[in-house]
């Protein structure tokens, strides 16, 4: 009679092949990277401040966040006071970016053509990610997804630029005056060239920000500036990173030869999961240049 034992005496177990255990033939060719390190210059990784990272197609995150408070004044040899923090937290949407790319056998094959495809692919990655950051219009109830862009989350409007830095000078106030750290100015292209074309006074080819080489530092009224293509012409923004909270997951790069094998192509796929919240409006502001 056969019996459990004596099919194992007869037959070897086989060991269960795993998809890290196989040779490499028979595994996917993906790689996680940390997007600090592949994308860095995008807007996600300079002005938000990430506070967890999102593991696999996580919609929602929610982020621990804790309001301002006040200290007392404590006289000498006196009981401190105790408080108990209030807790919050804030529910962060995300939303997935992607590209896929198709290229014959031959030219894969060719020495450097993946890593340009990569690069390629990363450059789609940024744009598009920075385009949303800033732009994607707010979802419509029921919808969550994709999340509000910054200037969709009710950031405050700071006016229209004149012949003069004022109305920037009144946005530093009123950020800091709400308890906001100006980080960032982040500036369209041609918003940029129109501060610096701003003169001392008519007439004169002065202009406001210096003369010559020195007006390029990428600092306004000592604050970081960056310009980004994704800000909509003749916009800008001051922000407060350290309020803007952010999830990002890593970019997946994933190479494969099936999905094209009829036509003896491969392959190459690249997603990046990300999302961002401003926690007080108040302490950002967009402005305009006429």
């Amino acid at each position: 009679m056969l019996t459990c034992n004596s099919l194992l005496k007869r037959r070897p177990i086989m060991a269960i092949t795993t998809t890290s255990a196989a040779a490499q033939a028979w595994r996917p060719d993906a790689h996680m990277f940390e997007p600090g390190n592949v994308i860095p210059e995008a807007l996600i990784n300079q002005i938000t401040t990430p506070t967890t990272q999102i593991d696999g197609d996580a919609v929602a995150v929610r982020i621990a966040v804790v309001p301002d408070d006040v200290a007392d004044l404590v006289p000498e040899g006196t009981l401190i006071p105790l408080t108990d923090p209030e807790l919050a937290e804030v529910l962060l949407m995300t939303i997935k970016v992607g590209k896929i790319l198709r290229v014959s056998a031959e030219q894969f094959k060719q020495p450097g053509t993946s890593e340009t495809l990569a690069k390629g692919a990363a450059r789609a990655i940024i744009t598009k990610a920075d385009d949303v950051l800033i732009n994607q219009a707010a979802p419509i109830a029921p919808e969550t997804t994709p999340p509000a862009g910054l200037l969709a989350q009710g950031v405050t409007s700071a006016g229209a630029i004149g012949a003069n830095l004022d109305v920037l000078i009144d946005a530093l106030a009123g950020v800091q005056a709400a308890g906001g750290h100006p980080s960032h100015f982040v500036l369209a292209p041609d918003t940029w060239a129109g501060l610096r074309k701003l003169k001392t006074e008519t007439g004169s080819a002065l202009g406001i920000l210096g003369a010559g080489a020195k007006d390029a530092a990428p600092v306004l009224l000592g604050v970081p500036l960056l310009v980004n293509k994704a800000v909509p012409a003749g916009t800008g923004l001051l922000v407060d990173k350290t309020d803007i909270v952010s999830a990002i997951g890593p970019v997946a790069v994933t190479q494969s030869d099936q999905a094209y094998f009829v036509y003896d192509s491969y392959g190459l796929r690249v997603t990046f999961r990300f999302g961002a919240k401003v926690v007080h409006p108040e302490r950002h502001a967009k402005f305009t240049l006429t």
